[in-house]
């Protein structure tokens, strides 16, 4: 029964917990696709660059990550996207969300 009381009297604290974490993946999962020729934000494997992958796929960084496996990322082509995806792209967001994710000059 104690246990029971300490359970219940966390549930606020649960709460705010998952909805803290919920967040940010309903933003992300919320996100309309990128649309063809706009700069896209990748997020490649961590042994991975996303200047990589952008130039493999007929691109260009724009604006580096924070880390180098995440960038902004623009080509005209018209297939780029699946060609970032082909090159190793893990992610591929609206650049909406850059700032949240790449660092500032």
């Amino acid at each position: 029964m104690d246990k029971l009381v300490v359970w219940i009297g966390r549930s606020p604290l649960i709460a705010v917990m998952v909805v803290g974490l919920a967040t940010p993946v309903g933003i992300l999962i919320g996100q309309n696709a990128p649309d063809p020729g706009a700069p896209v934000l990748v997020l490649s494997a961590p042994w991975d660059s996303a200047e990589r992958v952008a130039k493999s796929a007929s691109g260009r960084l724009i604006l580096p990550g924070r880390i180098s496996s995440i960038g902004l990322v623009h080509s005209p082509e018209p297939e780029f996207l699946v060609a970032l995806k082909e090159a190793g792209a893990w992610l591929i967001l609206n650049a909406r969300l850059s700032g949240a994710f790449c660092a500032s000059k």
